[in-house]
């Protein structure tokens, strides 16, 4: 597992604008590097830890029921996460090879120990850290597993099964992503208040609760 802070805060500034800058960067037209791009959809789309992407194995991906197995996980427990048509478009054009081989293998073909400098460079040249000095808030590579969380819950998924994604062995780590959707809830109230500038009485039907 790579050295450094991953934070356990998902930056304030964590909004559409800044995951589409964030994905865009990633793309390989942008020539920072297939594999940056190819294991960060991962962690992005089916919430891997860098350690997880670091440790995958070909015969642990399943294209047909597209689904990738990961064993031995910080929980002490395999599981086994979905591919969305993104992730399976990118492990499909893939070239395969031996089923116990690494996917994504390090220098030498040995496993990665620490995140590639494409990653790096892509946040330096996006200024994503630019004025930041708390390392909780910074975007480091464990952010695109935080924004896959924070996606799922945005989306109206059960805490629950977020928890099971995401492989926690608590609750209370997963409610750590709860706060981001303070937005959403903002919004839902400026909505009620618009409501009520324009004069609306909605009728009640029923006993009141």
């Amino acid at each position: 597992m790579p050295k450094g802070n991953y934070g356990s805060l998902v930056p304030p500034s964590y909004d559409k604008r800044f995951v589409f800058a964030l994905e865009l960067a990633f793309r390989p037209s942008c020539c920072i590097g297939y594999f940056t791009y190819y294991y960060s959809v991962l962690s992005l789309d089916a919430g891997l830890r860098f350690s997880e992407v670091a440790g995958l194995q070909w015969q642990d991906i399943d294209l047909v029921r597209q689904t990738i197995l990961l064993r031995d996980t910080k929980s002490g427990r395999n599981r086994t996460v979905y591919m969305t048509e993104r992730v399976k478009t990118t492990l499909s054009g893939m070239p395969k090879c031996a089923p116990d081989s690494l996917v994504f293998p390090g220098k030498n073909g040995k496993q990665m120990t620490e995140i590639g400098d494409a990653f790096k460079k892509a946040v330096d040249d996006l200024r994503l850290n630019q004025g930041i000095s708390d390392d909780r808030l910074k975007c480091v590579f464990h952010s695109l597993r935080h924004t896959h969380a924070s996606r799922l819950l945005e989306a109206g998924t059960d805490i629950y099964l977020v928890k099971t994604l995401l492989g926690h062995r608590n609750i209370a780590t997963t409610e750590r992503y709860l706060h981001v959707r303070a937005d959403s809830l903002r919004d839902a109230i400026k909505g009620m208040e618009r409501m009520n500038n324009q004069g609306k009485v909605i009728p009640m039907a029923g006993q009141a609760g």
